[in-house]
């Protein structure tokens, strides 16, 4: 069984500019795009200290509570305080441990890859609203709810109900074995 479903139960702790950051909901998500934060950029952008900043405050509160702040005088004054910190840091390190924190929230697990069907391979994050509409049509989970909901577990239950109704096959420890195992007879046919 992958890792990732553990972890949907007991998330990782993450840690940036010293605060502790709450586990990734679609909910920080969704702020995240409306900042359109350039941690979820498409394409290669620049991260100035004010963007980790707002990006670590909207993460270190509950997904609602760093919303209806985040236009605030205090959220302002936080990302002040927060922009002094990064002048304080190694901001490139900040930005990897920001980075990771996003990669370990966004985790989900693999899938068999079926060369019929293109892009398969992965499960991945779909956008947050994606997500969103997903959990209510297959669960009946409200937006209300399915915002507090984390990425992970979210990513986890799709992937799980997608096995249990044989839309997919989930990517097992056994499969990877054998495919390391392949590499190497190659690896040691080719040296031959």
């Amino acid at each position: 069984m992958s890792d990732c479903f553990q972890r949907a139960l007991a998330a990782r702790e993450h840690r940036c500019l010293g605060f502790r950051l709450r586990p990734l909901c679609i909910g920080h998500l969704f702020t995240l795009y409306a900042i359109d934060s350039p941690f979820l950029a498409t394409r290669e952008t620049p991260v100035t200290a004010h963007d980790l900043a707002t990006a670590v405050y909207v993460c270190a509160h509950p997904p609602r509570a760093g919303t209806r702040t985040l236009d605030g005088l205090s959220a302002r004054a936080a990302a002040w305080v927060l922009g002094w910190i990064c002048s304080r840091r190694n901001l490139q390190a900040e930005c990897d441990a920001f980075a990771e924190y996003l990669r370990d929230g966004c985790d989900s697990p693999g899938v068999k890859h079926d060369p019929r069907v293109s892009g398969s391979g992965t499960c991945g994050t779909p956008l947050p609203w994606q997500l969103l509409a997903m959990l209510w049509a297959t669960f009946g989970i409200d937006a209300d709810h399915a915002a507090d909901m984390t990425v992970l577990r979210a990513n986890a239950l799709l992937a799980a109900h997608g096995e249990a109704t044989g839309r997919l096959q989930l990517w097992t420890p056994d499969d990877q074995s054998f495919v390391d195992w392949c590499q190497e007879q190659d690896r040691i046919s080719m040296a031959n």
